[in-house]
């Protein structure tokens, strides 16, 4: 294995090693929420479909989100 590799596995090991050992519970009707369990409108995946309309649903969960957060 190369030095490069090697380098960034011990990064991604940080990272991993500095994750929380659990997650806050979360308030049901939060911006959180909306991003983890975001639904398609059916209509827009008819009308645009489905690859724009995840793309939509996601900005709009991510929008609250960053509104709701600052």
């Amino acid at each position: 294995m190369d030095l490069t590799t090697k380098a960034k596995i011990q990064v991604v090991k940080h990272y991993i090693n500095a994750l929380p050992k659990s997650l806050p519970v979360s308030n049901p009707s939060s911006s959180l929420n909306q991003l983890l369990y975001f639904s398609l409108d059916q209509e827009w995946v008819l009308e645009i479909g489905e690859e724009h309309a995840v793309n939509r649903s996601l900005e709009i969960a991510m929008q609250d989100f960053s509104e709701w957060h600052g």
